[in-house]
């Protein structure tokens, strides 16, 4: 009987790869084409690594997607395609990764074809530390956004009975924003349609919009 690993192993076997080439690993990363398996950081160096369990023209599409937005991108799978899946991957600036678990420490796993270096890339991913560890790549749960790390900083800022104008609370955090008028406007979005739960806003009396604990808020009325 063969043995067919899962999505969430043979990504395994590539983090350990990675890692042992000294490369910062981050799993089920979203960004502007969708959600990437892997993206390695080396300093400013972004490397996007899709990953399946077979040389498809689907995960060819999807590492496609990335190519704009990182400085490489490659697709990693046990089996590496034959001599014309190679040159469709030279052609498009794709690169092969060999994923093996022949041995425990991955060392299997070889870089078969280098991926061309992009230079400018144009809307990198935004990473944080907690999608190091939050969902295994190639796994179908769920993924931990820029977004969602923002939410959590404002949370734990807007704390007991202090109201907070909204301008301060943006420049006092840090927020995946592009800029701190977006981060003021899209907070406010956000807040007030309950997605970041316990917050609430408000303008005070000199019409200044601001930020408080809903539940102060609530002790205040009762």
């Amino acid at each position: 009987m063969i043995y067919r690993p899962s999505e969430v192993e043979v990504a395994r076997w590539v983090i350990r790869f990675l890692e042992d080439l000294e490369w910062d690993v981050y799993q089920e990363v979203s960004g502007h084409p969708g959600r990437a398996d892997i993206v390695a950081r080396r300093g400013t160096v972004l490397w996007v690594i899709e990953v399946k369990t077979s040389f498809t023209l689907g995960v060819l599409e999807q590492a496609h997607r990335w190519l704009p937005h990182a400085h490489m991108v490659s697709v990693a799978t046990p089996r590496c395609p034959g001599e014309f899946g190679k040159e469709l991957c030279r052609t498009l600036g794709l690169g092969i990764i060999g994923a093996s678990g022949q041995h425990a420490d991955g060392s299997g796993t070889k870089e078969q074809i280098r991926p061309r270096l992009n230079r400018k890339p144009w809307k990198l991913p935004k990473l944080c530390v907690e999608q190091k560890t939050y969902a295994p790549a190639g796994s179908n749960g769920g993924y931990f956004s820029p977004f969602r790390r923002t939410c959590r900083i404002v949370q734990d800022h807007v704390r007991g009975d202090v109201t907070i104008p909204m301008k301060d609370l943006v420049n006092q955090v840090d927020h995946h924003y592009c800029s701190d008028a977006s981060a003021r406007q899209s907070l406010k979005t956000w807040i007030e349609a309950g997605k970041i739960p316990g917050v609430e806003t408000f303008l005070n009396e000199k019409k200044k919009l601001c930020v408080r604990r809903k539940e102060a808020a609530d002790a205040r009325t009762n």
